[in-house]
């Protein structure tokens, strides 16, 4: 399934480009910002940018319902995103014991009853808001202004990693721009948000498991 392609500079390009200009890299920026200089909460924020976005898919005829799940592509997609990850989260944790950032598996060792109800639960929640509004929302909406299926991944990643701005670390930010270019490929075939829920909890679990979790969750210990 292909997100719908509109003209090329007609106006109804033109204004979808321009909301996905504000959408996608205004209100994340600006959000940023705000966060930075009086702390305020984004919880509040992101809850409004997910019901806007619920109720305009809801409304659109031509968004097929079924990518909020699609069960049967789990069933026949899991495989290849395991092997994929354990592939290349061996990587990431080279990486990690390189470079060091921070204390390697510190809050799995203090916390493993924590840590293990998280990578549980991790596939439903972030993961799943996330991925309905990075990918289902994202390409449903903005995908038909890419012509190139590598364009609309790398421009999904993009929003994602923005997204991540506010926590202030090239850590999260550059991690989430490499996680939402592997998540936005898998929805790429296959229009499923419960599979790329479910790679997006198994990174978000191997993250917390070697001791990246500060980077994401600020205060963490």
């Amino acid at each position: 399934m292909k997100p719908a392609l509109r003209e090329p500079g007609s106006p109804a390009a033109e204004r979808r480009a321009l909301e996905a200009a504000i959408v996608c890299l205004a209100i994340p920026v600006g959000a940023a910002v705000l966060h930075w200089r009086t702390g305020l909460p984004l919880m509040p924020l992101k809850l409004v940018v997910l019901a806007a976005a619920l109720a305009l898919l809801w409304r659109d005829p031509s968004f097929d319902r079924r990518s909020l799940l699609r069960l049967e592509a789990v069933k026949s997609g899991w495989r290849g995103v395991l092997r994929r990850f354990l592939a290349l989260a061996g990587i990431l944790c080279l990486a990690f014991w390189l470079l060091a950032p921070a204390a390697p598996f510190a809050f799995a060792r203090r916390h493993p009853a924590r840590w293990l109800a998280f990578a549980l639960f991790s596939p439903v929640l972030p993961a799943y808001p996330e991925e309905f509004l990075f990918r289902v929302f994202f390409f449903q909406r903005y995908g038909g202004l890419f012509k190139n299926p590598r364009a609309r991944v790398a421009a999904s990643a993009l929003t994602f990693s923005l997204a991540h701005l506010y926590l202030a670390n090239a850590w999260a930010v550059g991690l989430a721009f490499l996680g939402g270019l592997l998540f936005a490929s898998t929805y790429e075939r296959s229009h499923s948000a419960a599979l790329t829920s479910l790679e997006h909890g198994l990174w978000a679990a191997a993250i917390f498991l070697i001791g990246l979790g500060p980077f994401f969750v600020p205060g963490l210990r």
